[in-house]
């Protein structure tokens, strides 16, 4: 762990060097993002130094131009960035993590890192196991692709 993040300001979540090693790598990046009683591991982060580029295919029941039950697209997509990203507060979260929400992986360490966005929308006739969706229901396929933007010890892969 030390080896990875040996440029970042906060010090390892640890007493001693020893416990530093055996905290496993998640628990470390939950402790770097915890609110409240939540720890948050984002898959991306800003000193990657990547682009991030989202392909979204948004399927919804609303395709009717006066009609925004589900409200409008601009909504949607700001709702679904806010949910990719390490969130400022836990305000609607509850009050403690349940079984398997400990640490919360999450795509992006802040929206920020999105550089670069493409939305396709077509209307949802179905979703699996489920008759007759809510017509605030959607379905996303997203494809995220990354870009170095300076190369690092750190992102050597995503070239």
């Amino acid at each position: 762990m030390r080896g990875i993040y040996a440029d970042r300001a906060e010090p390892l979540p640890a007493d001693s060097p020893e416990e530093a090693y055996e905290a496993s790598f998640f628990e470390w990046m939950g402790r770097l993002y915890e609110r409240q009683n939540f720890h948050f591991v984002p898959l991306i982060e800003q000193s990657l130094c990547v682009k991030v580029s989202l392909d979204i295919l948004f399927l919804r029941r609303d395709q009717h131009p006066l009609i925004k039950a589900g409200g409008d697209i601009d909504n949607r997509l700001k709702t679904l960035f806010d949910a990719l990203r390490v969130p400022e507060t836990t305000a609607g979260l509850g009050g403690i993590p349940l079984d398997g929400e400990d640490p919360f992986f999450v795509l992006l360490q802040d929206d920020c890192l999105i550089s670069e966005v493409r939305v396709s929308t077509d209307n949802l006739l179905m979703l699996p196991r489920q008759v007759n969706p809510n017509p605030k229901d959607a379905f996303l396929v997203i494809d995220v692709k990354l870009k170095t933007t300076e190369r690092t010890s750190h992102n050597w892969a995503y070239e």
